[in-house]
């Protein structure tokens, strides 16, 4: 960083001074300083740097509008080229295609370069460079169309991708970064449909390379890293996200590369037991590099497992379906303990946990909840299943563990022990009537009816109060809105077959507008009296 030999600037001089050293990568503590020993005051150097942070705000808006219209001009030449190509396909020879495809990427690279290297448009260059990757995927399809390749369409958008790191490693271009993640996420999407269709008996992977899925994997996982590490060194950086995307995407590469390589071996694991490696693997990388994508895939993996998991267990002895379901109702409260116990993404836990406690007795307060519930009832006890047995204790010690390490307020504790001791004697009692007939309720599923009813309002009542006493407004907006829908839900439930529809439309109407003034001003007034700045939001 240059120093001036005059110990005093002109405040312009010094506005300058600090816009070249921030735009040269210089930190901000270098510059405070390298200008404090210069004699400069706090005042007028926090003054300068107001300034200039302005003035680059204003032209990297400038600069962000150019690259926009260049990186368009650049898609509508590549449109233009390969139009021209379709139009006269059928004419032109193998040799003539390639050479076309070739040459007419190598042109762009090259203008590229003679335009950022000699010339200094940076922008247009960079518009150039991204020409060449659009022509450089578009002619691996075309490719592989001219020599009737056997591949799987999404292995064309990993090659792709690859070209794409290959020119934003060597750029380090953030739209480069940008189209290969989109590439990536486009074959990903893909890859998640072949998985799809494996289920019905279509071999996944037959024509996909398990060496290609590798190094996908590898590539990610270095882009990942490498645009977490430029985030931590620069975090003003513009895209500082992107590495939260690789990464994510580098979770779910692992387990498509292990399905491949599974059905290369002879399927010895069940793709069950892979997607619980997956889900262990986005926990690891998200907590090294605390990316809350990789963390919510975590999750929805391990849910998914315990779905499939415990339903291969119950399914060949016909035990009944609840003893799956109750399972999740375990999970969900361990996970509100979790979020009072790690701070680290507790904010997540909390939400799945609430989200499905409050959910799953809501559901259950109505009729098609009922009929669910005596479907699901219907088999054999859980006790025959030691899997089952074994998955129950380590479920409920884990929970337990985790309410004595938290010391919850005795409330919430009992609140989450009644829940799951609800659906657990639900899940050992033996199968009982809950319908008189299809749709009228026998006296027990009355009882049964009442008891949920009442359970939900009050759940809903504690979510609220919960949100207050712990200063968190999404708990309330929770509360709120869950209470919003259960008066609309139980409106249409009591009143729709025996008003007029035109009164019952009516009252309905009139009816929201109450309960939605009365909430969203109870709401406004806990929120307030949690932050005073955001009481009018």
């Amino acid at each position: 960083m240059a120093h001036f030999n005059f110990a005093k600037r002109s405040h312009h001089q010094l506005v300058e001074y600090i816009y070249t050293s921030l735009s040269k990568g210089d930190s901000v503590e270098t510059i405070y300083l390298s200008l404090l020993k210069e004699n400069e005051t706090v005042e007028m150097i926090q003054k300068a740097f107001s300034e200039a942070k302005a003035h680059g705000s204003k032209e990297d808006s400038g600069k962000r509008s150019v690259h926009t219209i260049v990186i368009f001009g650049a898609i509508l030449i590549g449109a233009g080229i390969f139009s021209f190509v379709a139009a006269n396909w059928v004419e032109m020879t193998k040799v003539m295609k390639i050479g076309i495809i070739v040459l007419s990427m190598l042109m762009s690279y090259g203008l590229g370069w003679y335009l950022q290297e000699k010339r200094q448009l940076e922008k247009v260059a960079n518009a150039f460079y991204l020409l060449g990757t659009l022509i450089y995927g578009a002619g691996i399809f075309l490719i592989a169309q001219m020599f009737h390749v056997r591949a799987n369409w999404p292995d064309g958008l990993l090659l792709w991708m690859f070209g794409s790191l290959a020119m934003a490693f060597a750029l380090r271009s953030g739209t480069h970064f940008a189209l290969a993640l989109v590439l990536g996420f486009s074959a990903a999407f893909g890859h998640a449909l072949e998985l799809f269709t494996g289920m019905f008996g279509y071999r996944v992977f037959f024509t996909t390379s398990t060496f290609l899925l590798v190094l996908t994997t590898i590539a990610l996982w270095g882009a990942g890293y490498f645009l977490s590490k430029r985030s931590t060194e620069e975090p003003a950086r513009e895209g500082n996200t992107l590495h939260e995307f690789y990464l994510l995407l580098f979770v779910f590469f692992c387990g498509v590369t292990l399905l491949g390589i599974n059905a290369d071996i002879g399927d010895p694991f069940s793709w069950r037991t892979i997607a619980l490696f997956m889900s262990l693997v986005g926990a690891i990388v998200a907590y090294y590099f605390t990316t809350v994508f990789s963390f919510i895939l975590s999750v929805v993996t391990l849910l998914v497992w315990w779905g499939a998991q415990a339903s291969a267990w119950v399914s060949p002895l016909s035990i009944e379906p609840f003893s799956v379901y109750v399972g999740y109702v375990v999970i969900a409260a361990l996970f509100v303990v979790s979020g009072r116990l790690y701070q680290r993404f507790g904010r997540i836990f909390s939400l799945f946990g609430t989200v499905f406690l409050v959910g799953n007795l809501f559901f259950f307060s109505m009729q098609g909840g009922l009929q669910s519930l005596v479907f699901m009832s219907e088999g054999g006890s859980v006790a025959t299943s030691w899997h089952m047995v074994i998955a129950y204790a380590v479920l409920l010690a884990g929970l337990g563990v985790s309410l004595i390490r938290a010391r919850l307020p005795l409330y919430e504790s009992l609140t989450l022990v009644v829940h799951v001791a609800l659906f657990l004697i639900l899940l050992i009692l033996p199968s009982f009537s809950l319908f008189a007939s299809y749709s009228i309720l026998s006296p027990s599923g009355f009882l049964m009816a009442i008891m949920f009813n009442l359970l939900t309002i009050a759940q809903l009542i504690g979510v609220i109060a919960l949100g207050y006493h712990r200063r968190e407004p999404w708990m309330i907006n929770l509360g709120v809105g869950g209470m919003f829908l259960f008066v609309l839900v139980k409106y249409s439930d009591w009143f729709f077959t025996f008003l007029d529809k035109s009164l019952f439309f009516i009252g309905a109407g009139l009816l929201l507008f109450g309960v939605g003034w009365l909430m969203e001003r109870t709401r406004r007034r806990m929120i307030a009296d949690i932050d005073p700045d955001i009481k009018h939001e």
